[in-house]
């Protein structure tokens, strides 16, 4: 599986505050089955990290990672929040790019009218940019009005949704609207989010397959995924058949 969207790097953001912690990070993907992730740290007033400082932890860590024979494949981006790209020169966010890709990864304002969400978004695209909208299922805007979500898929932005949000770590809201989401055909990859081996672990395909949504996991957390980094045809959606939770009344999940 690919991780598109985490905090791995250390000491930047509100990720691991330590190199340890993002070693236990790595642990924690590759016994979940993950090989590769996009390290994907915050890029807003709060946490104010550039091209240039994210490359520099990477490097670090993949220093460590080889020093600790953990073989995982960690490929720098960031997660942009709308309201810094918007005003952001070109030449920076083609530094901030999932991997080698066009694609930016951008949080979508927590606070913010329909009218302005929707116009931060456009206008970003407008610079030629392709969108992976981050976490939209926990957005207040958009957890009010699906129709929002609508236009900018309709638009040719794609979503990231977060694991955890199936399984109802992220509260209800985020849970109610996920499923929504799903059932409108409105994700596009399942991402981790990862800040900590524990208490915001790499989760990717078990929350989606104990939630019924099994059949999706190989498009969501692999083929679409690798097709955001590496290009090519986009990988056709499977049919959305929702299957029986996995376990007794689902509560008993099957790590992967």
């Amino acid at each position: 599986m690919i991780d598109l969207h985490c905090h791995f790097l250390p000491g930047i953001d509100d990720g691991p505050d330590s190199e340890a912690g993002s070693l236990d990070l790595a642990r924690a993907w590759l016994n979940a089955g993950v090989e590769r992730i996009v390290a994907t740290p915050h890029v807003n007033l709060r946490h104010p990290n550039r091209a240039r400082s994210i490359a520099e932890a990477q490097q670090k860590m993949l220093l460590a990672l080889e020093r600790e024979n953990l073989g995982l494949k960690v490929e720098t981006g960031a997660e942009v929040s709308a309201g810094v790209a918007i005003d952001m020169p070109d030449d920076e966010l083609g530094q901030l790019t999932l991997g080698d890709s066009d694609w930016l990864l951008i949080e979508p304002p927590t606070s913010s009218t329909p009218f302005a969400l929707h116009g931060s978004i456009f206008g970003i695209r407008g610079r030629g940019w392709n969108i992976l909208l981050a976490h939209p299922e926990r957005n207040p805007a958009i957890q009010e009005d699906m129709d929002l979500l609508v236009s900018l898929v309709d638009g040719g932005i794609k979503t990231q949704v977060t694991a955890g949000s199936f399984s109802g770590r992220y509260g209800k809201t985020a849970a109610r609207t996920v499923r929504q989401m799903m059932d409108k055909g409105l994700v596009h990859t399942v991402a981790s989010d990862a800040h900590h081996a524990v208490l915001r672990p790499p989760e990717m395909s078990a929350p989606l397959t104990e939630a019924g949504y099994g059949a999706m996991a190989d498009w969501l957390c692999q083929e679409m995924p690798a097709w955001i980094l590496d290009g090519g045809p986009e990988p056709r959606a499977p049919e959305n058949t929702k299957s029986p939770k996995k376990g007794l009344l689902g509560r008993f999940r099957n790590r992967g």
